[in-house]
């Protein structure tokens, strides 16, 4: 019986899956332990073979791996073959890399703290703006915008500037790591009449008198209180008493039950009322 040799470069077949999942790759070629394997058969055995082949499933790889397998020999259509191999297994390494992407983002500053009183954030000013970032995609499809270290303007009155740290993100690599963030601070106007800035705040509970109750009805009783919100100068604040703001609720044109009803307020000269809360009233038919 006559017996023929030929030599063949090991191949890897990938079996049972897809390739690597999103976001890796192969970032050198495999090594295979031994390169080369000597088929031995009649010479139409040998003649049929195309390829030998370890077979190795790449599913859910995403580090380096070793496989050590059985070594298949195949003809062109991919059908194993009855020949003898010089060696029955081979080894192979891989080596599995992370695919790193670059996107930018845009910062986001956090403020802490509250400015001193009568003042307020016009603007907040970036250098740079942007944020670039080097990550696998999957990492990068999690992120929205790039948040920095809270930045604190505790009882600022006038323009603050710092540099900031931008937060670290797991298995990322952000440029630059730190932005120059300048909180431009401006005075809140009063009002024309009274000529003094900044302004201040303050808020007053007021007790709201009622007037047109309706014939038939009576108010139920309890004590009833408004929240308002004003703004003036610090001094004008200073010597305001609740006494001097009036707030009255007309309840003309009501029904019997429970009604959320926002009052008029009237103000002293120089100060202006922000906000008016509603305040609760029930009404009961009258006994």
């Amino acid at each position: 019986v006559t017996v023929e040799e030929r030599e063949f470069e090991v191949q890897v077949r990938q079996v049972d899956g897809g390739p690597l999942p999103g976001g890796y790759e192969f970032d050198e070629p495999p090594v295979i332990s031994p390169q080369f394997v000597t088929v031995r058969g009649t010479p139409d055995l040998v003649a049929n073979v195309d390829r030998v082949e370890i077979d190795v499933n790449f599913t859910g790889r995403r580090a380096d791996f070793e496989v050590t397998g059985d070594l298949v020999a195949r003809n062109a259509n991919g059908q194993a073959q009855t020949v003898t191999l010089s060696t029955r297994q081979a080894t192979v390494s891989f080596s599995v890399a992370q695919i790193i992407q670059q996107r930018e983002f845009p910062v986001r500053p956090v403020l802490t703290g509250t400015l001193a009183d009568g003042y307020r954030v016009a603007a907040v000013q970036l250098n740079p703006r942007i944020i670039r970032v080097n990550a696998s995609d999957d990492v990068l499809d999690s992120i929205t915008d790039i948040v920095l270290e809270p930045m604190d303007v505790q009882g600022a009155s006038n323009d603050v500037t710092r540099t900031v740290q931008v937060r670290a993100i797991s298995n990322a690599i952000l440029t630059p790591e730190q932005v120059e963030v300048t909180v431009v601070v401006e005075p809140i106007e009063c009002d024309e009449l009274d000529g003094s800035t900044p302004c201040a705040t303050s808020v007053a509970l007021v007790a709201p008198t009622f007037s047109s109750l309706p014939t038939g009805l009576s108010l139920s009783p309890g004590i009833y209180t408004v929240r308002i919100d004003l703004i003036g100068s610090p001094s004008a604040l200073a010597a305001l008493r609740t006494t001097d703001i009036s707030a009255s609720v007309s309840l003309s044109g009501l029904t019997a039950g429970t009604h959320q009803l926002t009052p008029q307020v009237v103000a002293p000269q120089g100060i202006t009322v922000l906000s008016v809360g509603q305040v609760s009233v029930t009404l009961a038919s009258a006994p």
